[in-house]
């Protein structure tokens, strides 16, 4: 079971869509497994700067407040990012 995980500073808008895309992927895809790590602002900021060192290339290049994780197909990337990747897995979100 693949597992989607969006992470970000708990109050930012961009990762409260990111939780409401993920969820509506999950009831597409009941294989998807979606885990959540929503965070104050000074725990996000140093979770972020682990995964960036950890991940690198593009996720290093992220300056969001929020980041989603495939277990197996790796970084995903920010919003924007998420949208494109539903549109071509899933034919939602165009």
């Amino acid at each position: 079971m693949p597992i989607l995980l969006v992470a970000g500073e708990v109050l930012n808008r961009d990762f409260q869509a990111i939780k409401s895309i993920a969820r509506d992927l999950a009831s597409l895809d009941p294989s998807l497994v979606i885990e959540e790590k929503g965070m104050p602002e000074v725990q996000w900021l140093a979770y972020k700067d682990k995964k960036k060192e950890t991940y690198k290339g593009k996720a290093f290049e992220n300056p969001s407040a929020s980041l989603v994780f495939h277990s197996v197909l790796g970084y995903i990337g920010g919003l924007g990012e998420l949208l494109q990747w539903a549109n071509e897995f899933y034919g939602c979100y165009p």
